[in-house]
Order: C-alpha cells, then sequence, then structure tokens
C-alpha cells in the first residue's frame, strides 16, 4: 500500500467556501485569491470525492513514488492523507482520509461535468479521486493527529510528502497507528438521547463512543443498504444521490457499555433509515428492530 500526503488550507468541512466555513492559510494563491482549488475535497458527487492538492512548481505529481510506472498518468489504490496547519494551534494536523484512491500525475479537468459544488467555487478539476465510501473528513474535535515537519524523514516544507525512505516508515507507522484508533464519529449516529453541553464555544457529546468504520463497513456489506425496519432504500428514492446513504444502528446500545466491547458487524448492527433510527431511540432501552416493524404495521393498518 502507498501513502501520500497532501497539505491544503484550514477549512472545516471543504464543502465549498460560505460565511460560516472559508479557507484559512494555503499558501500565496489563497492568501491573493482568497479561495482555493481545495475546498471543495470533501464534497461529494455521484458516490465520488473529487481531491486538490498543489505539487511543487504547480504541475505534476511524482507518481513514480508510489509505485507508478513512468509512462503512467495515474496509479490507483494509494492512501491519501489529508493535512492543514491549524490557525489556532501550532502544527500540522491530519484533516481527513482518502483510501484506495486514485492519483493524477497532472491535473485534470472536469470538462461540461463539473460537480455544483466545484462549479460555484470555480474550481474546474482534480487531481485525486476516491469512492465516497472510501473518504473520512474529521471534525475539528477529531484533528489531534499531528504530523512532524521540517525533521528528518518527516514532512517538509512542500505540499505534498511521499513517505517511502527508510528514514520516514517510523514516523508513518506512529501516525498511521494514532489514525487507526481514532474512527471516525457519525454524526447521523449518535444518540439521540446523550446528553450535550452547550453554552461554551464547542458542542460536544458527553459520551463519545467509538464507532468503528470497518464494522459498519462490514454491517452494510452483509445487510445492504435497505432500512431493517420500512425497507427504505434511498438510492431508489433519489438516485444517484443516495447511493450508498444509510445509518447504522447498534442493537445493543453504546451508552450501556462500559469499555470496549468486540463488535460483530452481523448480528450487533443493522442498516435504518434516519426516521426509523430516531424512533428506535424514543425509548429507553431503545426499542429493538422487531418491536418498531410491529408498530410500524400497526400504524399503518390504523390509516387505511
Amino acid at each position: 500500500m502507498s501513502y501520500l500526503f497532501c497539505n491544503v488550507g484550514w477549512m472545516k468541512d471543504y464543502k465549498g467556501q460560505n460565511e460560516n466555513d472559508k479557507i484559512v492559510g494555503g499558501g500565496s494563491y489563497v492568501e491573493k485569491e482568497e479561495t482555493g482549488y481545495e475546498v471543495c475535497n470533501f464534497a461529494p458527487y455521484k458516490n465520488r470525492m473529487y481531491g486538490y492538492v498543489k505539487p511543487s512548481g504547480g504541475k505534476k505529481i511524482n507518481i513514480d513514488h508510489l509505485g507508478a510506472d513512468k509512462n503512467d498518468d495515474r496509479i490507483e489504490n494509494v492512501n491519501v492523507i489529508w493535512t492543514a496547519k491549524d490557525p489556532n494551534r501550532s502544527g500540522t494536523f491530519i484533516v481527513g482520509e482518502y483510501k484506495n484512491a486514485t492519483v493524477y500525475r497532472e491535473y485534470q479537468k472536469f470538462g461540461k461535468a463539473t460537480p455544483p459544488c466545484h462549479r460555484a467555487n470555480k474550481v474546474n478539476g482534480y487531481r485525486i479521486v476516491a469512492e465516497k465510501s472510501n473518504c473520512t473528513r474529521l471534525s475539528i474535535e477529531q484533528r489531534t493527529i499531528k504530523v512532524p515537519r521540517m525533521v528528518r524523514g518527516g514532512m517538509g516544507r512542500p505540499n505534498i510528502w511521499y513517505p517511502d525512505k527508510p528514514e520516514s516508515r517510523e514516523i508513518l507507522n506512529n501516525i498511521l497507528s494514532q489514525l487507526s484508533g481514532l474512527s471516525p464519529v457519525y454524526p447521523d449516529e449518535i444518540d439521540p438521547q446523550e446528553l450535550f453541553v452547550e453554552g461554551a464555544r464547542k458542542k460536544m457529546t458527553v459520551n463519545a463512543y467509538e464507532r468503528n468504520p470497518q464494522a459498519r463497513q462490514k454491517c452494510l456489506d452483509t445487510h445492504g443498504y435497505k432500512c431493517s425496519v420500512c425497507e427504505m432504500s434511498f438510492e431508489e428514492y433519489y438516485g444517484d444521490l443516495g447511493r450508498g446513504f444509510i445509518q447504522v444502528h447498534h442493537i445493543k446500545e453504546l451508552s450501556n457499555i462500559s469499555g470496549e466491547y468486540e463488535v460483530d458487524p452481523v448480528k450487533d448492527l443493522c442498516p435504518v433509515c434516519p426516521n426509523c433510527h430516531a424512533m428506535l431511540h424514543q425509548e429507553k432501552p431503545a426499542l429493538s428492530v422487531d418491536e418498531l416493524r410491529q408498530h410500524l404495521t400497526n400504524a399503518r393498518r390504523t390509516t387505511q
């Protein structure tokens, strides 16, 4: 597996600039234009993410470092780790990841099929593409992994780092071990009954339970993307926009578990739509899928 580190400007969502999310840092171009081609790096389009980073000289990514032949115009199955300098802290931190991405040697233009977010932000192309399901953007609170820069074996001044040298191995392994332990919290899967602390600068859950993304994907690979309660399919209802979208319900409530436990993705998890997910948690303890399905059946009978 090849790894590529790409340093970009700092944003909260990377889904286009708006009043609440403007790019900070990112070099002279961003300072002059007050925008950057990376502002849409986590804006999905037709089940994909299209990413941008400015290589040294602004022309090519040296994909030879990733295992490509000199005549190749791209290389697949690269894990791209996105980093940015935090304007409120000292250092460069990981902000997201594209797994199994395709990295192009040269800049690729969208042409007529420019995604809406990119078009609105005057971004006409990309350098890296990956399936949406393989992409993770870390929330501000999750951006805790600092990437060493200007040290032997670490990331240098350029925006792109190929950690392919022997002296980089220890640094890379340390970063990957931290990244693997930082499972993203899916905002749509937080128990609606969990407590929140408000009034401070940040809003966060009192109990931040780890959701293992590999277990989540294994659940979906087994059970599919239809709701286990009402059998709704977002792809059937919304077309390409809904492909791959569903929430995952923990049958054994995490709020009742102390410490770590081993998740069985087939038995302990099930796909549910947001409405049914909310209804499952209308009671404490949560309703079972069978119980909610019976509620739904009874409600439909009374309305007929």
